[in-house]
């Protein structure tokens, strides 16, 4: 059970750290992050598939992990 209740933690902070940096507002990323210590991985994957209906571009794994910031500095940066 211990074993069981590291790893969960352990993966909610490495998503919330992920979801922090990706949602544009602190309300959001907070609303996110109690989601995922409620439902773990049904929150996990709803938000991954978010993540993906947002995808407008060729490069589907740049858009995922980026967050919006960089990637309107990185799509002026190349025009």
């Amino acid at each position: 059970m211990t074993a069981t209740l590291i790893d969960f933690y352990i993966n909610v902070t490495a998503l919330s750290v992920w979801v922090v940096y990706k949602e544009s507002s602190w309300i959001s990323a907070v609303v996110w992050i109690i989601l995922l210590i409620c439902f773990g991985s049904i929150t996990t994957c709803v938000y991954i598939v978010q993540q993906l209906f947002c995808i407008t571009c060729q490069d589907p794994l740049y858009l995922v992990l980026l967050n919006s910031r960089n990637r309107a500095e990185n799509w002026y940066e190349r025009t």
